[in-house]
């Protein structure tokens, strides 16, 4: 998961600049579950998570479901997907590339 954070992040740093203010902003608040940082989300997975538009079903339907309950989400990883703090923050398993 370190592996994973550092290289989402570097995308990450790619997002126009007022998007990465606003995931910044609400980051640092503990406003995470605002409009406003869920369309800036939007932004970066529009770039790096699905570029198919409108989205396939199953992608849809995945996120209405972690809409709808995002308790395991939230529980294995965190608010979002930049920084892990949920029970995979130290999964590893790069000792295993073969």
């Amino acid at each position: 998961m370190e592996l994973w954070v550092q290289e989402v992040n570097r995308l990450r740093a790619e997002s126009p600049a007022e998007v990465e203010a606003t995931l910044r902003r609400h980051e640092a608040d503990g406003t995470t579950d605002s409009p406003e940082y869920q369309a800036a989300m939007k932004v970066f997975y529009k770039r790096h998570v699905c570029r198919v538009v409108p989205n396939p079903d199953c992608v849809a339907r995945t996120d209405a479901q972690l809409k709808a309950d995002p308790t395991v989400y939230f529980t294995i990883n965190g608010p979002s997907e930049f920084h892990c703090i949920g029970s995979l923050h130290s999964w590893n398993i790069t000792d295993r590339h073969g």
